[in-house]
């Protein structure tokens, strides 16, 4: 499962209350759906695997394997292939030209930390905690860890990784 995320990026240009009340609906989704997620692994288990983006796009190639054997398939020697040329063609997408300041960012899932202002980050915190805790987000405790691209963001719980 992924977590239901809407490309809305509208929400973070507009006043702080509208702003928090859109990142309050989304973490109220992704709980949403981690809480369905565990109803169908106890309902089908061994059928039933979470996907988090931030997950599979850390370590794409062995992810994919994996998936493939969870889901009974076999992966050929072409689509590993182009499962390793995704992973080499999309290591800097969405990312500004110029990455030396951006070399600690290894894939286009943590990209937003170049994109969002301090002051969104703070709003999210305020109200994105639980989601948070639950699945693996860690809050940033000031600007400059959250401007510290090396300071880790996200660490996959063992329960929720493929």
């Amino acid at each position: 499962m992924i977590w239901s995320r809407i490309r809305s990026w509208f929400w973070f240009k507009r006043e702080d209350s509208l702003m928090k009340s859109h990142l309050a609906a989304q973490c109220s989704r992704m709980l949403n759906d981690y809480k369905n997620g565990l109803k169908l692994i106890k309902e089908y288990p061994g059928r039933f695997k979470f996907l988090i983006y931030e997950d599979l796009m850390d370590d794409r190639t062995n992810k994919a394997k994996k998936l493939y054997k969870f889901l009974g398939m076999n992966c050929s020697s072409e689509e590993d292939a182009l499962i390793k040329m995704l992973e080499r063609a999309t290591k800097t997408r969405h990312l500004p030209e110029d990455m030396s300041r951006f070399s600690n960012i290894k894939t286009p899932a943590f990209a937003w930390r170049i994109l969002l202002r301090w002051k969104t980050v703070q709003i999210a915190d305020s109200v994105c905690l639980d989601a948070y805790k639950t699945l693996g987000y860690m809050a940033f405790p000031d600007e400059s860890a959250y401007s510290n691209y090396s300071f880790v963001s996200f660490r996959t719980p063992s329960y929720l990784s493929l």
